[in-house]
């Protein structure tokens, strides 16, 4: 019975966002600033690792939402998060992603819907 519960519990999607969602967040918002520039970013944009993401805590809002803070590349930033429970908002989170290929997360980094022009919803600033 405990590994019939240890199973169902590995299975279950994530109560909230993790290092590897933070990273793909960060993601979103260099691509952004990058399309942004008009493609100026020399040797493309990539996720970076789970574990380049630091000081990582999230807090939960209304259901299927979350907000993360988090330390990567020298920066801190600030995320909102949707997750399959918000409905629309996580289908157009995914809809507007930037990955090539769905991440597979539970989480997506949120998209604002207006004003315009749309863009994650993550905000960094440089640490002092």
């Amino acid at each position: 019975m405990l590994a019939l519960l240890l199973l169902t519990a590995a299975q279950a999607p994530s109560l909230l966002p993790g290092r590897a969602e933070a990273a793909v967040a960060f993601f979103e918002r260099q691509a952004d600033i990058c399309r942004a520039l008009i493609d100026v970013c020399e040797g493309g944009v990539g996720v970076r690792a789970p574990e380049d993401v630091t000081d990582l805590s999230c807090r939960t809002g209304r259901p299927g939402f979350a907000t993360c803070r988090f330390t990567v590349a020298g920066q801190r930033c600030r995320a909102d998060f949707v997750s399959a429970a918000a409905g629309a908002d996580h289908g157009w989170a995914l809809d507007w992603s930037q990955l090539p290929q769905p991440s597979g997360h539970g989480w997506a980094v949120a998209w604002t819907r207006s004003p315009e022009p749309r863009g994650p919803r993550i905000r960094c600033t440089a640490r002092d």
